[in-house]
């Protein structure tokens, strides 16, 4: 039986490592579109909850600011309508956050998948720090004035719900509104640096992977979105 000789090994060997240099990519573009398919899923039970919370609240968004006498700091964070206790806002609790009582309950560990990211960025690592991945547009006015005490913006009162991007991964929403934080790595999930797209939820209750055009804080209104 004739054998292989060492060149033809080297050859052999060489071909599987292009190989595998040319699948590794395509594997983890598929991977990563399982876990965007995943953030859609959670998106889509968040947009629920928040048609059950309209519901029995007169069409009224949730408050932007925690009412309670026992939170201590960050009563008015992005993150705080929904998920678990972070390590850094312990004291706005599960039972706090408005929109828990329409999700998945905790788990018996005290954790909140629908809550979490999946791609999650290290960096970042929001779900852990302040109990969700997800925050909610806060350059949109959700009350009419911004003291955080005034009654809530109802959701009939939105000229164009289907435009107006009400929460999302932290990343999008924050580089929404600060085209320089779009600039860093840390700020995205499921695409490549200066693929400035993100799973956003809209007021009319759509959840779409979104391409944006980053703006300038505080420039609330100037935001151009693109549905794909």
């Amino acid at each position: 039986m004739k054998k292989f000789t060492l060149i033809e090994l080297l050859v052999v060997v060489a071909i599987i490592g292009v190989l595998a240099s040319l699948l590794l990519p395509v594997l983890g573009k598929t991977r990563e579109a399982a876990r965007r398919t995943q953030c859609v899923n959670n998106q889509r039970n968040h947009s629920t909850a928040m048609f059950m919370y309209f519901d029995d609240n007169e069409q009224s968004h949730p408050a932007d600011k925690i009412q309670d006498s026992a939170a201590s700091g960050n009563t008015r964070r992005g993150s705080n309508w929904f998920g678990k206790a972070g390590t850094q806002n312990a004291s706005i609790t599960v039972a706090m956050r408005p929109l828990n009582q329409y999700l998945q309950k905790q788990s018996e560990t005290g954790e909140m998948p629908v809550a979490k990211c999946p791609s999650d960025h290290q960096d970042m690592d929001e779900y852990t720090k302040w109990g969700s991945s997800y925050y909610r547009n806060k350059e949109a006015a959700m009350q009419d004035s911004s003291d955080g005490d005034s009654p809530s913006l109802k959701i009939t009162d939105i000229i164009n719900p289907s435009k107006l991007v009400l929460h999302g991964e932290l990343g999008g929403i924050w580089s929404i509104s600060n085209a320089n934080r779009a600039q860093l790595d840390k700020f995205y999930t499921h695409t490549d640096l200066g693929d400035t797209r993100w799973v956003l939820q809209f007021s009319d209750g759509h959840v779409a992977n979104t391409y944006v055009i980053p703006g300038d804080e505080g420039s609330a209104g100037n935001y151009l979105w693109f549905n794909e």
